[in-house]
């Protein structure tokens, strides 16, 4: 499993390093899906009820086998070999550190980065809405299209999905605004 911060920090390597080739960002512990789920369910404070046996997932003949049983077991041997050093070098760390601590220094800056973000959002359609009392409820709403933007085009790899976001602001602006 590899964690956000391994995928991050596994360029700098790629930057500094003689490595030749391609490098497979992978977690230094490969993991079949129980330790995996029994660590998303430590995580998340949840029960760990169920463990499907091999036989029943064979059951389902080649999806079964193919889709859910096969597996790879990678190892990033170049990055070990390069020195590179995980924060999260077990599976359990690496499932935990997912769901971040509020107290980390990472996601403190992430929160305050997301705060003066809100606040030009709001400075700005506080000087295009003439009512005070849908000005917070679009601010949060822009906030929300902005976000979904950004992850749309990362996740569905959209590349219009800014546009998309701001044809949707504008929308929303024609609501408010009496001419």
């Amino acid at each position: 499993m590899i964690t956000l911060h391994v995928e991050a920090a596994a360029f700098r390597p790629l930057l500094i390093s003689s490595l030749p080739g391609s490098l497979t960002p992978a977690g230094p512990s490969p993991a079949t899906s129980v330790p995996v789920t029994r660590a998303l369910a430590t995580a998340l404070r949840r029960w760990h009820l169920l463990v499907v046996p091999t036989f029943a997932l064979r059951l389902l003949g080649d999806a079964g086998e193919d889709l859910l049983l096969t597996s790879e077991k990678v190892v990033p041997a170049k990055l070990l070999a390069d020195g590179f050093v995980f924060r999260d070098a077990t599976i359990e760390k690496a499932v935990a550190a997912e769901f971040s601590d509020p107290n980390d220094p990472i996601h403190q800056k992430c929160a305050r980065n997301k705060m003066e973000m809100m606040k030009l959002i709001r400075f700005h359609v506080a000087q295009m809405l003439p009512y005070e009392e849908s000005k917070l409820e679009i601010s949060d709403t822009i906030a929300m299209l902005i976000e979904g933007a950004i992850v749309r085009a990362h996740v569905a790899s959209d590349a219009d999905a800014a546009l998309k976001a701001k044809a949707a602001a504008k929308r929303l602006f024609s609501t408010q605004v009496k001419v």
